[in-house]
């Protein structure tokens, strides 16, 4: 773990996760996402001390998340992304360092929401295939899915003050493929997620900083990177993107 992770939450205030209401998850949201240099994120944090509180879960400010994601055999979701398709689906399993553990389905619509639906499951006796009336009455998914890719990142989570935005930082991103792993230890990927992005202090923050929004999957990025056969001629913009910022 980094060192300055674990130093992070230093002149945030708290918020505790016990005490936060549903509705703040932001479930329905628009998403920002930028690629980050790890180098850059202690100025970054610094510039967000009193502006944004930290969100604590047991006391901790971070987590390890484990993520399995599911697609058809042909990768249907991963081609759809890949090929630009507006209205595009994502399944996967989302494993809480508590254990708790979701099946969760986001959609992103034509207009750019993203909307996420999750039902609590039981990780250790999970099958997909007995998730198929929910798949379908939910994501409108009725052909089999299988599990194509493991992800693994650590998160800190920041709100502002208003309780209108909500800022994901997921450090230390690898994957696993087909016993095939692949990790990122020096960037880190971050989400802004909300709905009034103009009023947004963090956002301000990224044009000052010249750092530039990216559209940026996990599950894509960590797929087209750990397996040569797939399609990625749409994704090599964004390889070359995060090569730069490791320079």
């Amino acid at each position: 773990m980094n060192s300055f992770i674990n130093d992070i939450d230093i002149g945030f205030s708290k918020l505790d996760y016990a005490q936060l209401p549903s509705d703040l998850l932001l479930s329905n949201r628009k998403d920002l996402k930028y690629i980050i240099n790890q180098e850059s994120i202690p100025e970054i944090f610094q510039k967000l001390k009193g502006a944004y509180q930290i969100l604590e879960k047991q006391g901790k400010s971070f987590s390890t998340y484990k993520t399995n994601y599911y697609d058809t055999e042909e990768f249907l979701f991963y081609l759809d992304h890949h090929n630009g398709k507006l209205n595009r689906k994502k399944v996967r399993t989302r494993t809480y360092e508590d254990g708790t553990s979701f099946l969760e389905i986001k959609r992103k619509d034509n207009k750019g929401f993203t909307y996420k639906e999750r039902k609590e499951i039981n990780i250790s006796t999970f099958s997909i295939e007995n998730y198929n009336s929910f798949l379908d009455e939910v994501g409108g998914l009725q052909l089999p899915l299988v599990e194509k890719l493991k992800v693994f990142f650590d998160r800190v989570t920041l709100y502002d003050k208003n309780m209108s935005e909500k800022i994901t930082f997921d450090f230390s991103y690898r994957v696993n493929f087909n016993e095939r792993h692949f990790k990122f230890d020096k960037i880190v990927i971050v989400e802004s997620k909300g709905l009034y992005h103009n009023r947004s202090f963090f956002n301000l923050i990224m044009n000052e900083m010249k750092i530039p929004t990216v559209s940026f999957s996990k599950y894509c990025f960590g797929l087209f990177s750990i397996d040569s056969s797939l399609k990625k001629n749409n994704f090599m913009p964004l390889l070359k993107k995060v090569k730069k910022i490791l320079e």
